[in-house]
């Protein structure tokens, strides 16, 4: 069971945040290497630190998070997200948490891991564990 905690839409793409009731809570390290890193490069940040997939308005979407994750120390949310969005002329294109949750771990590194609480450390490259 889950409790949507926000909805919105960003540019082409729709997003729901679903929390389950027994949801784990995705602490992240702040990298002040990796946020100037965007700041000063954000197309850059996007091609080169963020998991691919497939449309660059959903890599620009989660880089944008990823950032606002690494300010706030917390992924949970991202962790947590459904995407979808039409992709004219083709179809609806969705991307449940489950995804996006395997690509943004692929991208990290699990410091520690205590109960509901995962402590991760985003390499901006994919790890090698």
């Amino acid at each position: 069971m889950s409790r949507i905690i926000a909805k919105g839409t960003y540019g082409i793409i729709n997003y729901t945040i679903e929390q389950d009731l027994d949801a784990k809570t995705y602490l992240v390290e702040k990298n002040k290497e990796l946020l100037s890193y965007a700041y000063f490069n954000f197309s850059s940040f996007i091609n080169n630190k963020v998991p691919k997939f497939g449309k660059y308005e959903i890599e620009e979407f989660v880089a944008n998070i990823i950032v606002l994750a690494l300010i706030k120390g917390d992924l949970t949310d991202l962790m947590n997200i459904n995407i979808s969005y039409y992709d004219f002329p083709y179809n609806d294109v969705s991307l449940a948490k489950e995804i996006i949750k395997k690509r943004i771990l692929g991208y990290c590194e699990i410091v520690e891991e205590n109960n509901n609480v995962v402590k991760l450390r985003y390499l901006g490259k994919k790890s090698t564990l």
